[in-house]
């Protein structure tokens, strides 16, 4: 029985109004499909895995994953089943940003001083929590030393404490920060003579047609499937 007042958009999805108190529209899948947006955020949003979970063969997995995530009322399905989590863990791309410039300018000067003999030391006393955030592991070993001695010859113990601090990798961060201002870029050139691109044009239109004869075979045996 069809939803009264409400109407099935091209996807073969409903698209129904919630309670007056909420006027918020809420798109109501197919059952495979609703399987599909829960299997892909089980799978760390691997669609592949996720065609698969929910009834597609292992030949069509992968296609039929892709196809389902150009489908807009998934795509809004899984933003809906994402958004508590993100509440919850309060993940935001300006919080995530901030995180990743606290390891990107993070100076071991901060905690890393020289004695006036030239000899390195670890201070943390004076550390910020904004600046702690940057640190991605610290070693702290008590021990006995006895390499010096004492007028006689005999060793005299002293208490040492070394401590190890290892920040986050700082390249790394300057990376994602440089790839989010869309500074670094992964590019492949290569230059070939006019008969090679002619040929390489000719076999991707065969590649797109073979494609797209595959994809309407694909698409009945999803209908066939639901």
């Amino acid at each position: 029985m069809e939803p009264r007042g409400e109407g099935r958009d091209v996807e073969g999805c409903w698209t129904v109004n919630a309670v007056a108190m909420a006027p918020v529209e809420v798109t109501v899948l197919p059952p495979k499909h609703e399987a599909f947006c829960h299997a892909y955020i089980a799978n760390g949003m691997n669609a592949t895995q996720a065609a698969a979970e929910v009834g597609y063969s292992a030949k069509t997995a992968r296609v039929q994953g892709a196809r389902l995530l150009t489908y807009a009322a998934i795509q809004a399905r899984i933003r809906e089943l994402l958004e508590p989590k993100l509440r919850k863990w309060d993940l935001t791309a300006d919080r995530v940003l901030a995180e990743v410039a606290k390891v990107a300018y993070f100076n071991m000067g901060t905690i890393l001083h020289i004695t006036p003999n030239g000899d390195p030391y670890i201070d943390l006393s004076a550390i910020s929590a904004e600046e702690m955030a940057a640190i991605g592991s610290a070693e702290i070993e008590d021990f006995i030393d006895r390499r010096e001695t004492d007028a006689d010859g005999k060793p005299i113990a002293r208490e040492v404490r070394r401590v190890k601090v290892k920040p986050h990798d700082k390249l790394k961060a300057l990376e994602l920060g440089m790839r989010h201002l869309r500074l670094l870029h992964d590019k492949l050139e290569v230059v070939f003579d006019e008969d090679v691109a002619a040929a390489l044009n000719s076999a991707r239109q065969r590649a797109i047609q073979h494609r797209q004869q595959r994809l309407e075979v694909i698409s009945q045996e999803d209908v066939n499937d639901e």
